[in-house]
């Protein structure tokens, strides 16, 4: 059982890191319990985190103030996720006081902030009995386009199963 993120990127990447064939299972923390990108750098690099043939299994994400994010805390800029990756029984849970409009739990097994203005995909991915106390059971997305002035930079979700996953 981790208490902090199994894997923190907390500057620019220089190189390219690609986290392949492995298994999360009971990783614990605020947010992202597994991969936490706190970098988010609105630069754009060609060099990415690439998240490959992973199993996240019955993560969890909990605390008592602020925004809690997923098992997966990932941004657009510096992300990119290839072959077949499994989400099953992650959870984000908030236990703090509704006192502000910054709180709540969001995005089980993952939160991905949009940092750049290009279009961005998630495909092929498979969620099963994840969920959140507020939204986005499985994914949740900020994107920085709210008001659809820049169509095409659309984060788009295609192809992805989700079995009995909850808000």
């Amino acid at each position: 059982d981790n208490k902090i993120p199994v894997f923190e990127l907390a500057s620019e990447i220089d190189c390219n890191v690609k986290v392949s064939e492995s298994i999360f299972t009971n990783n614990k923390a605020s947010s992202g319990s597994c991969i936490l990108i706190s970098d988010l750098t609105s630069s754009k690099s060609a060099k990415k985190i690439i998240i490959h043939n992973n199993t996240f299994t019955e993560n969890e994400n909990t605390g008592r103030s602020g925004v809690i994010k997923g098992a997966l805390y990932v941004n657009t800029a510096q992300a990119t996720f290839s072959g077949d990756n499994y989400f099953y029984n992650n959870y984000a849970t908030y236990n703090g006081p509704e006192t502000s409009d910054e709180y709540g739990a969001y995005g089980a097994s993952i939160y991905i902030q949009q940092t750049l203005r290009e279009a961005f995909t998630l495909e092929g991915l498979y969620f099963e009995g994840d969920s959140t106390s507020h939204a986005g059971s499985s994914i949740f997305i900020y994107g920085i386009d709210s008001s659809g002035i820049n169509r095409g930079n659309d984060i788009k979700v295609y192809g992805c199963t989700f079995t009995n996953c909850k808000s």
